[in-house]
């Protein structure tokens, strides 16, 4: 199963034992985000190695008000769409940002686009609509 952690500004760095452990089982994608300056930053990267995903904990994570998430792919495919966090409503198209971050299947289908993830489906056929309504 994938790896969401919640954490504070004030919470210890992660050892590289520990991040690499997390890495060994969850190297399909990783995202992060925070706000920073009134603003929501989104950042996402599909690591090559553990070094690659400590590298990014390092630089994106460590310190930060952040929510951050491994991925273990079960569907879709392995790139940045299918990585959380995901947008589920956007400022232009909707007036207000929202992004989602969870742990788990979603049992909503997705076999209308096998290359997207059951989250990505989620939000597109679910959420999204209800919400903007």
């Amino acid at each position: 199963m994938c790896l969401l952690i919640t954490q504070n500004q004030n919470s210890p760095a992660l050892s590289r034992d520990w991040l690499s452990d997390f890495y060994d089982y969850n190297s399909d994608g990783v995202g992060v985000m925070y706000a920073k300056n009134g603003a929501l930053i989104v950042e996402k990267i599909l690591p090559v190695s553990a070094e690659d995903f400590i590298n990014f904990y390092s630089n994106h994570i460590a310190g930060k008000n952040c929510a951050f998430h491994l991925r273990m792919r079960t569907h879709g495919d392995t790139d940045l769409t299918n990585c959380h966090p995901y947008e589920v409503l956007n400022q232009q198209e909707h007036g207000t940002s929202l992004w989602l971050m969870h742990n788990g299947i979603l049992s909503t289908g997705n076999k209308a686009d096998t290359s997207k993830s059951d989250t990505w489906h989620y939000i597109k056929d679910y959420l999204r609509p209800m919400l903007a309504h």
